[in-house]
């Protein structure tokens, strides 16, 4: 979001290949980047449907390392549920705006909007009946040596073991909401629901934090 028409995210390294979209409706969004006007005038796919129409896409872009600075030229609404723009890329963040190259270790996921899919091999005890996970409420699905078991949408996010024993390989996939497209000021208002408040992007909640 925009605070005074302007948003400042600091870089910790260099980071290529990103886009700005650009809200296509409602107040008309012009935008500058370190100064320099911000172009989107791509139909792109970079988000899910229902969401793609509603914004235009910059061409890729880099960016190097340290502060960086969105300014709003005109007085746009910045939207509760439409932000004037979102940057994409294949980068971590935290909530105090700072990007970083992303590892594939789960770590910065704040604001990422998808699915994860988190593999490891374990070793399941022969007298197990059932296997469970904390998903943070998460929507979860359970992979047992490439054999899906079902998704679970709610608790007990817990699944019945069919029959294996030893080593397995196992994938654990969670499912986000989409409510972080909404950026922040759609969870301001104390009349939502305790649900709402839940996935406000600064609950500071991690992302991944489950047990076994």
């Amino acid at each position: 979001e925009f605070e005074n028409g302007v948003c400042e995210f600091t870089l910790t390294e260099d980071l290529t290949e990103l886009k700005l979209l650009v809200r296509n409706c409602g107040d008309p969004v012009d935008l500058l980047l370190d100064g320099k006007k911000v172009v989107a005038s791509v139909c792109g796919d970079s988000l899910r449907q229902g969401f793609r129409e509603l914004y235009l896409e910059t061409a890729p872009f880099d960016l190097s390392c340290g502060k960086h600075i969105l300014t709003l030229v005109n007085t746009a609404e910045d939207y509760p549920f439409l932000p004037s723009a979102l940057l994409i890329g294949d980068f971590a963040a935290d909530p105090e705006k700072n990007l970083s190259v992303y590892k594939n270790d789960g770590i910065g996921l704040y604001g990422y909007v998808g699915k994860i899919i988190l593999k490891r091999q374990l070793e399941i005890p022969a007298d197990t009946t059932a296997i469970s996970a904390n998903t943070l409420g998460l929507a979860a699905e359970l992979v047992l040596d490439g054999v899906s078991l079902g998704r679970r949408i709610r608790n007990p996010f817990c699944w019945e073991n069919p029959g294996k024993t030893g080593i397995v390989d196992v994938e654990l996939i969670l499912y986000t909401s989409c409510g972080r497209y909404f950026g922040e000021k759609a969870f301001h208002a104390s009349m939502f629901h305790h649900w709402v408040k839940n996935s406000w992007p600064r609950n500071r909640k991690p992302l991944l934090c489950y047990s076994k």
